[in-house]
């Protein structure tokens, strides 16, 4: 399965968990999101699907990578975890591949402290994943002919989730739509200032959510201050936390293949899930010089307390 380096971890280890090698691809360098060329590259016979993430505040370029599949003939699972809101020429992120992943841990934009939420369109996957979410069991008004027996657990949301889900929809799209407005700001702003680059937003998407904003520092445009000495004086400044990037996965100290005897199938198979046999230098270079990233909740303040903290970069 291809997967790209800058991601949180779950993405590449939901692949070790059906004995899938997680293929670690390089990111593109504007949006910090799978690069579609360098998928490209990295499918063989072997591939079965792409999961392309849209991380932060970038969606991946789905227009390519629905052309990869439909060549390939592989299936494409958005991991929306990031997300939530966004559209991709129209179309709501999660419907536009086959499967569609999002999470509702604490710090999303929606949340119910944790679990999350898969969609698809297609009828049998449907009956799939309603049985792997419910130990297996066939959903009652199932058509038989789209549904197998699957070993599965209890993948279900609480009713109390649930709850606390449904009431947040309330207010979700006046706050989808003032962070958007905020995010637009923010990248007119920070376009004026060297050394600092907003993410790129293509024109394919026509509606932007976020789990949190990032943009791009230059250290050689501030005397090559390292990027960290950036995010905290930033942090000082705003009285707040600013970050960076995941650490890509193949140096990522919370991804760890071998340290699970369980996942030693046989020494082919060992050696495959090696995340350090991948070279990323984007992914690495976004990690180590180049991101600062804010929280969403900054995206719902007034634009003229954004334009105040501004001021003090």
């Amino acid at each position: 399965m291809i997967v790209p380096a800058n991601t949180w971890q779950a993405t590449a280890a939901a692949c070790l968990d059906v004995n899938a090698i997680p293929v670690l691809v390089d990111v593109e360098p504007d949006t910090y999101c799978l690069d579609p060329e360098k998928a490209a590259a990295a499918i063989t016979p072997r591939t079965r699907a792409i999961i392309p993430v849209h991380l932060y505040n970038s969606l991946a370029d789905m227009d390519r990578i629905l052309e990869l599949a439909r060549q390939h003939k592989l299936f494409v699972i958005e991991d929306c975890a990031h997300n939530h809101g966004s559209q991709w020429r129209g179309r709501g992120v999660g419907a536009v591949g086959d499967i569609g992943c999002f999470s509702f841990q604490s710090s999303k934009s929606l949340n119910a402290g944790e679990g999350g939420f898969v969609m698809t369109n297609d009828d049998r996957l449907f009956e799939r994943l309603y049985s792997l979410r419910n130990c297996g069991r066939m959903r009652p008004d199932a058509d038989p002919s789209n549904w197998e027996p699957v070993q599965s657990g209890n993948y279900r949301i609480s009713e109390w989730q649930a709850a606390i889900l449904l009431a947040q929809f309330e207010r979700f799209p006046a706050q989808l739509a003032k962070r958007e407005a905020n995010m637009t700001f923010l990248n007119e702003q920070l376009g004026q200032i060297e050394g600092l680059k907003p993410m790129l937003r293509r024109p394919q998407v026509t509606r932007q959510g976020l789990y949190q904003y990032a943009f791009r520092y230059d250290p050689e445009a501030f005397n090559e201050v390292p990027v960290e000495a950036f995010r905290r004086a930033l942090g000082a400044e705003l009285n707040t936390s600013v970050g960076g990037m995941y650490y890509p996965l193949n140096h990522s100290p919370l991804y760890q293949p071998h340290t699970k005897r369980r996942h030693h199938l046989s020494d082919e198979y060992w050696q495959a899930i090696d995340p350090k046999r991948f070279n990323t230098p984007i992914a690495e270079r976004a990690f180590s010089t180049e991101s600062v990233i804010l929280s969403h909740p900054h995206l719902l303040a007034d634009q003229d307390n954004l334009g105040d903290q501004l001021s003090r970069i």
